[in-house]
């Protein structure tokens, strides 16, 4: 079984094989992203020359694999930190066998894209935009610190009336089960309209922690408090009740 695995790893050019890595670190399972790194240095090491070349190319920009390499490993960095594993050290490692790239020839390359946002939510397709990259960015990539219960209920149910509002059902997610999944960008999520469309633009590894909740229906069990005005009353003024 491992000779199966083994010849099946290397099937493909060295960037085929790089980009499969890729995706394997971006995952959100820290024990499959750690596996996907220890392979990548393995890579790095044995095929030393051949990064070397793609690290000193002439071009003006440093190949998109590449960049794409160094993205999933600060991003990596990112994801896994405070839980003391080996993922953020293991891809440090991994940063210092590529070694110090020319900046210039990274310079278009942004860890996270900004989402323009030019009618402060009152286009409603934009505030869609604007809540599935919130989703991706925010809140897939929070699940890691949530320590209790009562606070992993309320981000389920965050994330809940998000895709609600977002339109993502399940029935979203059988339809668009056959289409491409397009590239992430700033440019490409301004054309994101459809349902569809918004799921497929999310990497597989958030899919893949939204796909349990799809179906949830979580319900905020809290009843309206009374207040008596003002609400301050137990200062002598506003400023000191607001300051206590």
């Amino acid at each position: 079984m491992n000779n199966v695995l083994r010849s099946a790893k290397s099937q493909g050019t060295l960037e085929q094989q790089l980009q499969r890595l890729i995706e394997r670190i971006g995952n959100e399972n820290s024990e499959l992203a750690e596996q996907a790194v220890i392979e990548l240095r393995e890579l790095l090491l044995t095929n030393n020359d051949w990064l070397l070349s793609m690290a000193t190319t002439e071009e003006k920009n440093a190949p998109p694999v590449l960049c794409d390499l160094i993205k999933s490993l600060f991003s990596g960095i990112n994801r896994f930190r405070g839980l003391d594993g080996p993922v953020p050290r293991r891809s440090i490692e991994c940063l210092g066998i590529i070694g110090a790239i020319d900046p210039a020839k990274l310079s278009e390359m942004r860890l996270i894209p900004a989402l323009p946002m030019h009618t402060d939510f009152n286009n409603l397709e934009e505030a869609k935009d604007f809540m599935c990259r919130l989703i991706e960015v925010q809140l897939v990539g929070k699940t890691r610190p949530i320590g209790d219960i009562r606070s992993g209920d309320r981000w389920a149910i965050t994330l809940q009336k998000l895709l609600s509002f977002c339109g993502i059902t399940k029935k979203v997610l059988g339809a668009g089960a056959e289409k491409p999944t397009p590239s992430r960008s700033t440019a490409s999520t301004q054309l994101v309209r459809s349902a569809e469309d918004r799921w497929q633009a999310f990497p597989r590894h958030v899919q893949e922690v939204l796909e349990l909740l799809i179906d949830a229906r979580y319900a905020e069990k809290t009843s309206p408090q009374v207040y008596s005005y003002p609400i301050y009353s137990s200062s002598k003024t506003f400023k000191e009740w607001l300051t206590a």
